[in-house]
Order: C-alpha cells, then structure tokens, then sequence
C-alpha cells in the first residue's frame, strides 16, 4: 500500500478536509507510524530477505585486503580482477616470518572477514535505512523445499556468525524495522505493513490521530481495528490442511 493510498483513506475516516493534513502534517505522520510499529509488534511484521552466496571464490591474493578495505579490483596471479557481491579471496599474510591465509567476502562496498555478516548494514535500503530487526529464519537454497540453516550465532543483535568453511547459497529472511514516515516520505512511499493487515493501518492512525481531541471518535476507530485484527488473525490460524482418515 503507497503512502498517498493510506492518506486517502484516514481522509475518509473524518478527516475530509485535505487543510487538516497541511495544518498538522506531523500528528498525521507519527500516527501512520505508531500504526504501522503497533500491527507490527501485535499482528505481525513485514518481511525482507538478504541473499548469501557463499559458493563462489576468487583466489588467493597478495593484496593489502583488511576488514573494511575498499581495494576492488584485487590482484589474483598478477592479474586484476573485480570482486562482485559476496565473492570471496584467501589472503595470503606473513606475520613474524608465519605465513597464513586470511579470507574475506566482498559485501558490494567493501571486504568484509568471511563468517561474520553485518545485517544491519546488509539490510540497508537505497536512503540509508536499516530495515533489519530480527531474523526469522535462514533457508538453503539447494532445490529442498524449507530445509532451514540453523549453524550460526548472532552476536550485538545484528552480527550474523558462521563457520569459515559454510560454502552455500543462503537467503535469510528477516523481520523489518518500522522507519518512521518523515516530512520527506513521498507519495509512492510503499508503508511497511504486511499485505493482510492493510486495512489496518487507517482505522489505527484515526484512533491515534482522535485521541487528543475526541475520545468518542478514538474509542471506536479503536474498536473497529481491534475487532478487524481479531478476524485477520482468527483466517491466519485456521487450518491450511484437511486430514482424511484414521489411524
């Protein structure tokens, strides 16, 4: 749902008046966000995905490669050679005259130690924006329908931690952080809200909206949404399957 929809539909819930939405522009857009936080935290919350291609590598390079590093391309075997998205180098290093191999994975923007992922900046959208919360799970991509990776850590939250040796084709799927709506939020702006619960949003931005000034008006929009919620939840939980036979 765009922005401008929502918009149009708080409007007929007694607003409709376009000059209440420029005379109080920010009250409108903290409701739409409280909304949007609320469903998210009580229904449910918007998903996203960050896809980990762990099974390709580049080869092993003499380049000064450390965490962070912007060097791209890098030398493999004399050669320049530039890195796409999660491609990963050996790193060969001598310290106190012990030569070892270090690797890392490119992470579109810079080398980043192969094994740790930072979701959060991962997750981040074309504004800047870290959408990620939490992680709802991580699936192998390798034909199997929902075989699930569970060998990792999560370390400050947002630091994904694997084994060095994990060569697969990951995608992990995340619940979305809510970014508030802004002075700046244009009208294509797609609110983050999970497709069943998009009716929703207006009649919870109302009640946020009335609370102030009519509770009348607040206690209703709020009854209207906490019994919508309550059909949208009772249709989430019913029974997908129907078991035939006996034991």
């Amino acid at each position: 749902m765009k922005y401008i929809e929502l918009r149009n539909q708080i409007k007929d819930l007694g607003f409709e008046e376009e000059a209440i939405f420029t005379e109080y522009p920010s009250i409108f857009r903290n409701a739409i966000t409280r909304a949007c936080q609320l469903i998210a935290t009580l229904v449910k919350a918007p998903v996203g995905s960050i896809h980990l291609d762990l099974t390709h590598e580049l080869g092993t390079t003499t380049s000064n490669i450390s965490e962070g590093s912007k060097t791209n391309p890098v030398v493999i075997g004399d050669e320049l050679v530039t890195a796409s998205k999660f491609d990963i180098v050996s790193v060969a290093k001598v310290s106190h005259g012990t030569s070892k191999e270090e690797h890392y994975y490119y992470d579109g923007s810079a080398w980043q130690v192969l094994g740790r992922y930072d979701l959060a900046e991962l997750s981040k959208d074309e504004n800047g924006n870290v959408l990620f919360d939490r992680i709802e799970r991580i699936v192998v991509n390798d034909g199997s329908v929902g075989k699930t990776f569970l060998s990792y850590d999560l370390e400050q939250d947002h630091i994904l931690v694997m084994s060095q040796s994990v060569r697969a084709d990951l995608t992990l799927f995340y619940y979305e952080r809510i970014i508030p709506v802004t002075e700046s939020t244009q009208n294509d702006f797609e609110v983050q809200v999970v497709y069943p619960c998009e009716p929703l949003v207006a009649l919870l931005a109302a009640h946020y909206v009335w609370l102030d000034d009519d509770e009348r008006k607040a206690v209703m929009y709020w009854n209207e949404f906490d019994q919508l919620r309550q059909e949208i939840e009772a249709r989430a939980f019913r029974p997908k399957a129907r078991i035939v036979g006996g034991i």
